[in-house]
């Protein structure tokens, strides 16, 4: 598929049928899903599969190059969730109760929604820094890479 592709509201139980490339947004929204097996790894857009009934994110993409909207399911955490999100990370109303900060994303270009989930206060706040560390991370790198690129800039953090 060159374009976007979009299964959703279909009642469906798999993606076992989902094309090996799409060059742009996935949406397999509104099914039932309980597994995201058979999902292609890289995604050239957004990908939401919300109001599904997945407990896990295994199986999903690696790579996102958009939005990633997982809001209610069932997830109990972030394990397997994408290493790189170019855009936002929505999670609301899932069963996630505790973050840990090697589950989370290893590039964030946008927030991270956890907004209606069991997590606790401690957890909130060590997502808080962890996310801030990864954003601040990422900046300095690419203050750093500017830098390399026009050696007559100067950096200034």
């Amino acid at each position: 598929v060159g374009g976007d592709f979009d299964c959703a509201n279909n009642s469906i139980g798999s993606l076992e049928y989902l094309p090996k490339f799409i060059g742009g947004s996935i949406d397999c929204s509104h099914n039932c899903l309980r597994s995201l097996k058979y999902c292609n790894e890289n995604v050239n857009g957004s990908f939401n599969c919300s109001q599904n009934w997945l407990s896990s994110l295994e199986y999903g993409p690696v790579k996102v190059k958009g939005n990633f909207d997982a809001s209610e399911n069932a997830l109990e955490s972030l394990k397997y969730c994408p290493k790189y999100i170019k855009d936002n990370m929505f999670l609301m109303v899932n069963a996630i109760d505790y973050l840990a900060l090697d589950e989370l994303p290893k590039f964030l270009g946008g927030l991270i929604d956890l907004s209606a989930n069991p997590i606790k206060l401690n957890d909130k706040a060590n997502c808080l820094v962890s996310v801030l560390a990864i954003l601040e991370s990422q900046a300095l790198k690419k203050k750093i890479n500017d830098k390399k690129q026009d050696k007559k800039t100067v950096l200034k953090i």
